[in-house]
């Protein structure tokens, strides 16, 4: 959760560094649009959804003004271009190396990269720092990764989950992990990581994870919802029981 929230000020902090400030929600969801337009019929069907984020290699560069692929209105400068990139890529430290997922291409950019910033983010910022007074506006591009491991250091006994599952199965106990794509603002990337870190601290465990398609990128945008049906639960149990 730490990496998570405070990720979701990169966005924030590389549009700062870049520009100055945010870049405006309609050349935001232009770029979206764009994206989706690219990458939507990759799945067989065309229906205004980017089905796998991860598949989905559109560049912003496409939307720079002057390009043959630019749209027609609300197209990017190269800086802008370049920024909403990085958001796409996520956070990467000076080794290059990443230290937090990107934004999925199809995403609604304008949640947590616009004015104000996410208010999540700041929060979690002072948190990382201890320092409620910390002013998330001092943190550069090379400064970000620092702040990702103060949060590590400083509150991850907090906000992680270290608990034993082993006495959990051995009465009998069953999890049901889902993740869905009403929050646009989880990673697809970065979903089936977090139960198999922490499923995987547990050497008796054996879990069934299934990879569930929700079709999430433009799920919220459109008002539609994903759901767990008793159908799809009862199938889930059954996988865990098999293995268990």
């Amino acid at each position: 959760m730490r990496r998570f929230q405070t990720a979701m000020m990169w966005g924030q902090i590389v549009t700062k560094d870049l520009l100055g400030g945010p870049i405006s929600a309609a050349k935001l969801n232009q770029t979206t649009a764009s994206a989706v337009t690219a990458c939507d019929a990759a799945d067989g069907v065309t229906d205004g959804i980017i089905d796998d984020p991860r598949t989905c290699h559109f560049s912003a560069t496409a939307n720079i003004c002057g390009a043959p692929t630019a749209p027609a209105t609300n197209c990017l400068t190269p800086l802008e271009a370049r920024a909403i990139d990085m958001i796409w890529d996520g956070p990467r430290n000076q080794d290059g190396q990443r230290i937090w997922f990107g934004l999925d291409p199809g995403t609604n950019l304008t949640a947590v990269n616009g004015t104000p910033p996410f208010f999540l983010g700041v929060t979690q910022f002072h948190w990382d720092e201890h320092d409620l007074n910390f002013d998330w506006h001092t943190v550069s591009i090379d400064k970000y990764p620092q702040v990702a491991q103060d949060g590590s250091r400083n509150i991850a006994d907090v906000t992680d989950t270290f608990g034993d599952l082993d006495v959990f199965r051995r009465h009998g106990g069953k999890l049901l992990t889902f993740v869905g794509g009403n929050d646009q603002a989880r990673r697809s990337s970065s979903a089936p990581l977090m139960p198999r870190t922490d499923l995987g601290r547990c050497s008796t465990v054996q879990a069934a994870l299934n990879a569930m398609s929700s079709r999430s990128s433009a799920v919220l945008a459109r008002g539609r919802s994903v759901v767990m049906t008793p159908k799809s639960m009862r199938a889930s149990s059954r996988t865990i029981s098999a293995t268990s």
